[in-house]
């Protein structure tokens, strides 16, 4: 091999790291790494050109000097040597190809285990990083919090002041909001496995915590999506919202998100809502879980009772999940885990996996006291042990269905009395209304359209065979 042979596959070499240095997701612990391979590559190919060139300079030197050198090495010493070396150098040249992908093969293995463990770590949970340093902003980047002219939101440090403004200053719970900028919570990396116990950088507080602290107010997302919430806590009301009593939830998206909460109350967009709140046109696209009363949009929705009326109760419309919701307890759904007290649910669906214990549904787990489902569906998975139901798992009380159908399978695991039904679980005194169902149902006690009546109506419904 010649010098333009050698030089040739140190170019190579050199070609293929310099690739990848211009690669922006390769760190430099890598990049050192494949460099010093290089170096050590080059160093021996000038080894053996300096041997390849001293051979070309004893063939020309005076016999004498080649009788010199022959004593003072081993008879046919220096045959071997040059062999050999030249025997390395075409080893070398054919298999130069094979060394460089190789070396970028293992570079870019390098590259994602290198990436992954020079993540700052959180000492609790191991957290990655993130834009945002977990830090509420100084103010909002503008309006003065009247309807015509909101506190608007555009960064992740003016929402934590929004939340950390709730929980502290009553003034600002009844004020309006808006987004103005689609808003990144915690670095989105890792986040399938934020439920596994590696915790990102920065946990969420809802909007409002309790009914003493709770929102008011009015939030218009204008379309935005907020993800990277992480929450992870034993604690009720949680969601981007934890508690909100008599306010507005609007045109918000969250996205990418963990939200694991304690045994009551656990929601994609609110934890627990009632008094007259309005959550419309939002979705969620999260993993939520917790004990009983979790669900998609909202963990609860309720109105009130005053001397046998029925008021206030909330309205959620044009919203769906297509997260995973679970929960180990009772009444879990797809939108709501309950909606209680003249409380309505409309134009909504649900197409994420839906798993409880009992009364889950995949719109809503409980549906009860003059509260009702219209216009809505299921699409997803839906299991549980009892009152399982595709659209409602426990339709009670005077509550109503309309206009509502379901296309996914449904199953009761319970032995005894499992109450399984295509469109609603349990049914007791309340009413459907031209509603069908077209999907498998399994269960001990279980109906293609309704687990189990016990008092109520049914009325121009579709089965199919």
């Amino acid at each position: 091999m010649n010098r333009s042979d050698a030089a040739s596959i140190y170019v190579s070499f050199l070609y293929n790291i310099n690739a990848f240095e211009n690669c922006g997701e390769v760190s430099s612990g890598a990049v050192h790494t494949t460099r010093y391979v290089v170096h050590l590559l080059h160093k021996r190919l000038s080894e053996l050109r300096t041997d390849s060139e001293h051979k070309g300079a004893t063939a020309e030197s005076p016999k004498k000097e080649e009788s010199a050198m022959r004593k003072e090495r081993p008879e046919h010493g220096s045959t071997r040597g040059e062999v050999r070396n030249q025997k390395d150098l075409q080893v070398l040249k054919k298999k130069a190809p094979l060394l460089i992908a190789t070396i970028m093969i293992l570079t870019a293995a390098f590259c994602g285990l290198f990436a992954f463990h020079s993540q700052p770590m959180n000492v609790e949970a191991g957290a990655t990083s993130s834009s945002w340093d977990g830090l509420p902003a100084a103010g909002f980047s503008g309006g003065n919090g009247t309807p015509g002219a909101p506190y608007q939101i555009s960064t992740a440090g003016e929402l934590k002041y929004l939340s950390n403004l709730v929980y502290s200053d009553s003034g600002y719970r009844s004020a309006c909001y808006e987004l103005t900028q689609d808003i990144e919570l915690n670095d989105l990396t890792l986040v399938n496995v934020w439920s596994e116990g590696l915790a990102p950088q920065n946990k969420w507080t809802p909007i409002g915590t309790t009914a003493a602290r709770c929102f008011s107010g009015t939030f218009n997302g204008n379309g935005h999506v907020i993800s990277g919430i992480y929450i992870s806590t034993d604690t009720s009301n949680q969601g981007l919202f934890g508690y909100v009593s008599g306010g507005s939830i609007l045109n918000v998206s969250v996205e990418q998100s963990y939200v694991r909460g304690g045994d009551y109350y656990v929601g994609g967009i609110v934890g627990y809502a009632n008094l007259g709140s309005t959550i419309a046109g939002c979705y969620n696209a999260g993993q939520i879980t917790g004990g009983s009363r979790i669900g998609g949009i909202a963990g609860q929705v309720t109105g009130q009772q005053v001397a046998g009326q029925v008021l206030n109760g909330c309205v959620v419309t044009g919203c769906y999940n297509t997260g995973t919701i679970s929960g180990s307890g009772n009444y879990v759904g797809g939108v709501a885990g309950q909606a209680l007290d003249g409380s309505v649910i409309t134009l909504c669906y649900n197409t994420g996996t839906i798993s409880g214990s009992d009364s889950v549904g995949g719109v809503a787990g409980l549906v009860n006291v003059s509260s009702g489902v219209i216009n809505s569906y299921n699409a997803g998975t839906i299991s549980g042990n009892s009152n399982v139901g595709g659209v409602v798992g426990q339709l009670n009380n005077l509550a109503f269905m309309i206009n509502s159908y379901n296309t996914g399978s449904v199953s009761g695991s319970a032995p005894t009395n499992a109450y399984a039904g295509g469109v609603v679980g349990n049914m007791i005194t309340s009413n459907v209304t031209n509603c069908y169902n077209t999907a498998q149902v399994t269960g001990s006690i279980r109906g293609s359209l309704i687990g189990r009546i016990s008092g109520g109506s049914i009325s121009y419904y579709y089965i199919e065979s």
